[in-house]
């Protein structure tokens, strides 16, 4: 099923067991020319940064919104004050990168980026 044909020595069972015991960044490295539209979607999936940093930083984010005077925010609310605040920083960080592109040279750009990384 999953190789598009269907092999009669091959059981779905079988082949969803061989799918679960290659694990998915092998399969879809390997059939990848096979599935090119689902390749491409599980690798915008798969490759999501294992990191806790991102969690954290979200709960901040709910944190400053819900501080105790805020107690009675309705959910929804809450919600989309998180989306706002993170697509807002997401907005202002593509907004930087267009005007660094506009107006400085590479090497200006590199340099404004080392001293974003290092806080020292």
């Amino acid at each position: 099923m999953l190789n598009g044909s269907k092999d009669q020595s091959t059981t779905p069972k079988d082949e969803l067991t061989q799918y679960l015991d290659s694990g998915p960044l092998s399969f879809w490295k390997e059939n990848q020319h096979r599935f090119p539209a689902l390749a491409a979607m599980a690798r915008d999936t798969l490759l999501v940064l294992a990191t806790r940093a991102g969690v954290e930083r979200l709960f901040n984010t709910a944190r400053d919104i819900c501080y105790y005077r805020r107690g009675r925010l309705n959910a929804t609310t809450i919600q989309e004050l998180i989306m706002f605040r993170c697509t807002s920083k997401f907005d202002a960080e593509e907004d930087e990168a267009i005007y660094l592109k506009e107006f400085l040279s590479e090497n200006e750009i590199e340099a404004r980026m080392e001293v974003k990384e290092d806080p020292d």
